[in-house]
């Protein structure tokens, strides 16, 4: 897909959430763990046993996808993950950053959670445009998470342009996201980014080329709400 529809949308980042305990996987330089962000069905299909899946059943029926929102992460799996493994030994998460460059003619799209009636409404387009708003498949599909209504749920006049309609929305990715194209990481307390830092650092993993930061409200279910409303919610960035 044209990259200039992304950039018209004024689109800065995709999110994707994940246990911070895999994040050693994930920036590692190891042979084993230079492998970026990777889907359900690889992380099955591989022998690292320590990674943990954001979600075991993948209702939508496309583990091979990995699952990306817009701006901000989907708020309301975020906190039910967040909630279903609070009462586990390794129960922190974070939120990588990626640059939505990775969004091609090979990127899926839903307007809404894509495992919604069994990932009925995932989308994939044909591979160019023709002419300015005259979106081809692909670009129709990725509009669709911007409509003024979908599904149902109305598009709040208040929303920024960037931010699609339904916070559940999601662009799919089928390939592995290198580690490149992650930007920055999102922690949910200063307290937590710090401890994060040190231990990646003593992993030997190296960090001078992401963002970190950290926001309580990235992690709360009701910020989708200030969203709808307009709110950008803020990012604080960890000092040396």
């Amino acid at each position: 897909m044209n990259q200039e529809i992304v950039f018209k949308k004024g689109i800065t980042r995709l999110c994707h959430f994940t246990k911070s305990s895999n994040l050693p996987y994930i920036l590692g330089t190891g042979d084993e763990e230079a492998n970026g962000i990777i889907s359900n069905k690889a992380i099955r299909d591989s022998e690292c046993k320590f990674l943990k899946l954001n979600d075991i059943h993948r209702y939508g029926n496309r583990p091979e996808l990995i699952c990306l929102s817009v701006e901000y992460p989907n708020f309301f799996f975020f906190e039910k993950s967040i909630e279903k493994e609070k009462e586990s030994l390794l129960n922190d998460w974070v939120v990588l950053l990626i640059s939505p460059s990775i969004i091609n003619e090979e990127t899926y799209f839903c307007p809404v959670n894509a495992a919604k009636n069994r990932g009925a409404h995932i989308g994939k387009g044909s591979r160019k445009f023709t002419a300015l708003y005259a979106y081809d498949e692909a670009g129709r599909k990725f509009m669709e998470l911007f409509n003024t209504e979908v599904l149902g749920l109305n598009r709040s006049v208040s929303m920024l342009p960037n931010i699609p309609t339904n916070n559940q929305a999601e662009v799919l990715s089928p390939d592995m996201i290198p580690k490149d194209k992650i930007i920055g990481l999102v922690f949910s307390s200063k307290k937590q980014a710090r401890n994060e830092v040190l231990r990646l650092k003593l992993c030997q993993i190296e960090l001078r080329n992401l963002k970190i930061y950290y926001s309580h409200e990235w992690f709360k279910r009701n910020s989708a709400y200030s969203i709808m409303q307009g709110k950008v919610l803020k990012l604080y960035e960890l000092e040396e």
